[in-house]
């Protein structure tokens, strides 16, 4: 069930996204370190972090003077390469980290920066917990609330090879504007061995063949020659036999202006991107990892990371 769901749902992205409603939610705080303040990496990962000021929940660029990037509380002239490496860019609102290849003795890695908005006085400092996993399939997810923990959700992964390769594989989806690879790897969450039901839980990503991932995007069939879409859906249970519950890195909004679009839908990528690690057609192996903003039909977003390990279908 969960993966002939998800299948249809990301083979129709196109024509059926989830509706976010326009509306003003409050944010917790007005700037964030994109990619969220709470996320995951496997080892030897990398993401690129960056000050964006939070509008109505969307990040946005923001002009700011940055004073100084910390990891794990010290200067990026002090680094310890167990914690992973801190590298600047060069107009210093943004950094690249990379973690290291195996967890750190401290996990999760703080990455702080200090900085000052353009016209204020006042210094803010934020900061990404980057926990480092060394899983196979599982996603995480926070809402971003400053002093509260996301929650990790892993997959169970099958005893038997042939009930994983059914469960968790990528194939290549034709369409005219560039092939597609869409990635699913479903079935039940692995719990706590004292739980005698899982829940379920199913990640499917997508992406143009023939490349490494790359930023998120979802374009209109009026963009001939460019792919239609680079999008990550989760889906899951929060817990056994509770209501599914599903998050998209696409919206769809109503068209508003100009006017002869009204009742017309609009679709926008969220910001995140995926990273294709591993792509192995000799041995049938597709691995990757994924981070970025997540919405869902009421239109609550979260922060969602996580990573995958499937069978690549020929």
């Amino acid at each position: 069930m969960w993966k002939k769901g998800l299948i249809n749902v990301v083979c129709c992205l196109c024509v059926y996204m989830v509706h976010a409603q326009q509306q003003a939610v409050s944010s917790v705080q007005d700037y964030v370190l994109f990619p969220g303040n709470d996320l995951t990496l496997p080892p030897g990962g990398s993401v690129t972090l960056g000050v964006w000021q939070i509008v109505k929940d969307i990040p946005r660029n923001s002009v700011l003077k940055v004073e100084q990037w910390t990891i794990d509380g010290k200067d990026i002239s002090a680094q310890n390469p167990e914690e992973g490496s801190l590298t600047l860019s060069l107009t210093l609102d943004k950094a690249t980290y990379k973690a290291p290849l195996k967890v750190p003795p401290h996990n999760p890695v703080v990455i702080t920066v200090s900085f000052q908005p353009e016209g204020q006085q006042t210094k803010m400092i934020l900061y990404s917990r980057i926990h480092i996993i060394d899983k196979e399939n599982y996603f995480y997810i926070s809402n971003g609330s400053l002093g509260t923990g996301g929650e990790l959700y892993e997959l169970k992964e099958p005893s038997i090879e042939y009930a994983r390769d059914q469960l968790e594989f990528a194939f290549t989806k034709p369409d005219s504007r560039g092939d597609i690879i869409v990635v699913n790897a479903s079935g039940l969450r692995k719990e706590k061995e004292d739980q005698d039901i899982s829940s379920g839980m199913s990640i499917t990503v997508a992406f143009p063949a023939n490349s490494k991932g790359g930023e998120w995007f979802i374009s209109s069939s009026d963009d001939p020659g460019i792919p239609p879409y680079n999008v990550v859906a989760l889906i899951y249970q929060p817990k056994a036999n509770q209501p599914t519950i599903a998050y998209y890195s696409v919206e769809q909004v109503p068209h508003i202006i100009p006017p002869h679009f009204a009742g017309k839908i609009r679709y926008f990528s969220l910001k995140g991107s995926t990273t294709i690690t591993v792509y192995d057609p000799q041995h049938h192996l597709l691995k990757g990892y994924f981070s970025g903003q997540v919405v869902n039909a009421e239109g609550n977003y979260l922060w969602a990371s996580g990573a995958f390990s499937v069978k690549l279908r020929p």
